[in-house]
Order: structure tokens, then C-alpha cells, then sequence
């Protein structure tokens, strides 16, 4: 059967919809203009209060005209569509005549003979726009229809778009001839098609999930996570983070909590391996969700190696580590050109005094030190690089260029910041010398990373 409709999107903004018509099915209709901007005439002898309720509830139509009389002839001059929606066929049907005389597009509703359009039923979500006929044949099923269509249309889609626009305007920028249409075409679909890329092995995915902020994810973890059929998160993903991503979609993974804090019960490493091993051998694709970089104080190497060694494929999605991105993120400058070329990323873990002795030579080169997992441990961190200052082990040369740069070791610039990114991020600006007091004081709490350095000041 051959079909003569032409689907397309119409841009009404300042165009003027005329609406016959003052019940229910007039607010049907109605509704399907309440997004756009068009300028909108309701004319029937009686309007309902719910049609007349439109103009409260929704800005763009604060401007909309009402008529409670009889159509006249000529009411429709000047529109550039009419929709018939009066409890009367016959008058209808004469409407939709008289603007096709005077080559205006009309709808008379339920009789599709006089319709030039039909009204479609629309799945919508954000940019993205399904609309859906039976040409007027049979609205419930375009209805039912929609409401099916509407379960496939996942938000991760929604945010894909905005990606696709993006590279597709780069794209159009960089290769703009016309002979090089299908070249600028094959970019495109290449660049799509990897977004949503899915393996269907069993397969691990270490993903960084980043400091805290959402939208410090990256495109392709955002990708993956979706697409996962379990996700192991520990207790450095941010609430927000789990929030954003699961709000994306219909389709919702496996949540499993497998974090680990001194202060709680908690699963194993071993623990975790097996629940890695029992999900992979259910042929599922598992996500390990991990805060900063998987790679970065965190035990996904081990996890690679378990289930490579396994048999299954690992996949690492790297991540913004919080020691590099929250101090960026706050301005703090890991950096500096001619004055500081070097930075450190250490964790305060197993402290001993080579490991001091590291960080002060370090330190007093005039480098940065980033110090994860310290919070606890300010004070002993404090004294022990303090104490350098006493011993006769060849670093006091060392010490001196640092004083005479400083004052003091005491006065050596120390930032503290709690939940970097996160909605909870909290910042202590202090030196060497007071800050582990001040933490106790203003009681910051793990997650925290401490930063040290001569440049740091902001």
C-alpha cells in the first residue's frame, strides 16, 4: 500500500495556531503546542477552565487569545495551520475546507479525508523527537505504541546527542566542502557507532569514576556503566555520581557495594575477586567502579591480572585521579614554570622515615606533594618532616635553601580538601605547621588529600 505522507518537524515559533473549539478534545490538541511558541487562538462558544488554565501554567502561552463566540467565516486568515477540534463533524469538516481554499493546513479531527496533517502521538526526551501515525486510522494503537517506544528511549541518548552535536560541528568546521560530504559522513557514524559500542563476552571493566563531580565522567565510562549487567562500586563513588548515572535510563545494572573503610565491616579482596569470578562465569559484564583512577591507590592491576588470568577480558577506563583534578578544579597550581617542574603523588600509608626523607628531598626542590589517605595522620606527618630540621644525615644543606625560601619548614604552604568536586567538598588553607591541629578542629574527614608545596598558594 502505497502511503503519501511526508513525516517532518514544523518550527512554529511566532506562527499562529487557530483552535476551533473549547472541550476536551480541543485541550488535547492544545496540549501538543503547549512546548512550542507559536501564537495560539482558541475560539468556541464556551472554553473549558481547564484550556483557560494553560495560560497560568505555562509561559509561553501567557499570550495566548481566547474567544468564547461562534467560528465565523475569515476567523482563519492569517494562520498557518487550523485544527477543527468542535464536537461537530460537519462543521469541522466545513472549517477544514475553507482553509484549504486559502492554502492553510488543517486538521478536522477524527475525519481524515479533511485532514492536510495529522496530530502524531510523540515520545519525547530532551532533543530527541519520535513522532508516531496510523495515518488518523487508529490513534490508540500510535498511542500504544509510544508508550512502548518511550521504554527504548533511554536519557543516556539524551547526552550522547549532545556529544554527537559537538564532534558533528567540529567535523563540518574542519572538512566543509561539499565533494567531502562522504568523508564528513563516515566520521560521523564512525563516532557514533563507538558510543554505543557493546561486547557481549563476559567481560571486567575497571572505569575511573573520577573525584566526585558527575560530570568529571568520561564519555566512554559513561558509555560502559551503562551497558554494564552488575556494577561493583566502593565507597569513594560519589552519591551524586551513582544518582546521575542511574537516572540516565530505564535499564537499570546490579548495584553491589564492595567498599572498604576501617571503620565499617567490609567485603575482602578476596571477597571481591570471587564476586568478580561468580559474575563473569554467569556471562555477565561487569563494571568495577572505582573512585580517582582505577590505577591510582586503588587494587585494580590485581583485579586485571585475576580475570585475564581467568580467561576473560578486562577492560581499563582511565580516570581523573582527585590528587590532579581538585586542586585544578579549586585553581591550586600543581606547577609552575622555571619554579616548580615536579609533582608527587604519595599515599600516607606505612610511614617510615625513608619514606619522610623522600618527601622532604622533594619538598624541598621546590616540588609538590600530593599525599592521599593523610587526614588521620596530619600530626605524624607534620613532626616527621619537622624533625629533619635536627638530623646530620647530609640533608642540612638541603634544609637551609628550603628556610632561607620560607622562613621555616613551619611556614611550608598546606592545603586540605574533603570530598573534592563533590557537593560536600570542603577546603582548609594552612601551612606545615598548624594544619593538623586545624583539621581536628574544623573536623575534616576522609576522603581528604593534602597538598604541600612552596607554589601552591592561590
Amino acid at each position: 500500500m502505497s502511503n503519501s505522507l511526508y513525516p517532518l518537524f514544523l518550527k512554529l515559533d511566532n506562527r499562529k495556531v487557530l483552535i476551533v473549539g473549547g472541550g476536551l478534545i480541543a485541550l488535547q490538541k492544545l496540549k501538543g503546542f503547549l512546548e512550542t511558541k507559536a501564537k495560539i487562538t482558541v475560539i468556541a462558544p464556551r472554553i473549558i477552565d481547564e484550556i483557560k488554565a494553560c495560560r497560568g501554567e505555562f509561559p509561553n502561552f501567557r499570550k495566548i487569545e481566547f474567544h468564547e463566540r461562534e467560528y465565523a467565516y475569515g476567523d482563519e486568515l492569517g494562520s498557518f495551520l487550523v485544527i477543527a477540534a468542535t464536537d461537530n463533524p460537519e462543521i469541522n469538516n466545513m472549517i477544514a475546507t475553507r482553509c484549504r481554499d486559502q492554502m492553510i493546513l488543517a486538521n478536522s479531527v477524527d475525519q481524515p479525508d479533511y485532514c492536510d496533517f495529522y496530530v502524531p502521538s510523540i515520545v519525547e526526551e530532551g532533543a530527541i523527537k519520535i513522532a508516531i501515525s496510523t495515518d488518523g486510522k487508529a490513534p490508540s494503537i500510535a498511542r500504544r505504541l509510544r508508550e512502548e517506544i518511550a521504554g527504548m528511549v533511554h536519557k543516556r541518548y539524551v547526552y550522547a546527542i549532545e556529544f554527537i552535536h559537538s564532534f558533528r560541528k567540529r567535523v563540518q568546521e574542519r572538512i566543509s566542502s561539499d565533494d567531502e560530504f562522504p568523508r564528513r559522513l563516515k566520521l560521523i557514524n564512525w563516532f557514533t557507532e563507538r558510543l554505543f559500542r557493546k561486547s557481549q563476552e563476559p567481560r571486567l571493566i575497571l572505569v575511573g569514576a573520577g573525584p566526585g563531580d558527575p560530570e568529571y565522567l568520561t564519555l566512554k565510562a559513561l558509555r560502559l556503566i551503562q551497558d554494564a549487567d552488575v556494577v561493583l562500586y566502593d565507597n569513594l563513588v560519589s552519591e551524586e555520581i551513582l544518582e546521575f548515572l542511574f537516572d540516565l535510563g530505564l535499564k537499570k545494572p546490579e548495584l553491589i557495594y564492595v567498599g572498604k573503610k576501617c571503620s565499617e565491616k567490609h567485603n575482602s579482596q578476596e571477597q571481591i575477586n570471587e564476586l568478580i569470578l561468580k559474575k563473569l562465569s554467569a556471562n555477565k559484564t561487569v563494571v568495577r567502579l572505582k573512585g580517582g583512577d582505577p590505577f591510582i591507590f586503588a587494587r585494580g592491576v590485581e583485579e586485571m591480572n585475576l580475570v585475564r588470568e581467568a580467561g576473560y577480558e578486562c577492560e581499563i577506563i582511565p580516570g581523573l585521579t582527585s590528587g590532579l583534578a581538585v586542586p585544578v578544579s579549586l585553581g591550586i597550581p600543581l606547577t609552575l614554570r622555571q619554579k616548580s617542574d615536579s609533582v608527587m603523588i604519595a599515599s600516607a600509608h606505612d610511614l617510615n622515615e625513608e619514606k619522610i626523607l623522600s618527601w622532604y628531598s622533594f619538598l624541598y626542590a621546590g616540588a609538590t606533594l600530593l599525599v592521599y589517605m593523610g587526614v588521620h595522620k596530619l600530626q605524624e606527618i607534620r613532626d616527621s618532616i619537622l624533625a629533619l630540621e635536627s638530623l646530620d644525615n647530609g640533608t642540612v644543606a638541603e634544609i637551609e635553601v628550603l628556610q632561607q625560601s620560607l622562613d621555616s619548614l613551619a611556614s611550608l604552604p598546606a592545603i586540605l580538601i574533603q570530598s573534592g568536586t563533590s557537593v560536600d567538598e570542603r577546603v582548609l588553607y594552612s601551612n606545615l605547621e598548624s594544619i593538623p591541629e586545624e583539621a581536628v578542629r574544623e573536623e575534616f574527614k576522609s576522603p581528604s588529600l593534602l597538598i604541600l608545596g612552596k607554589y601552591i598558594k592561590v
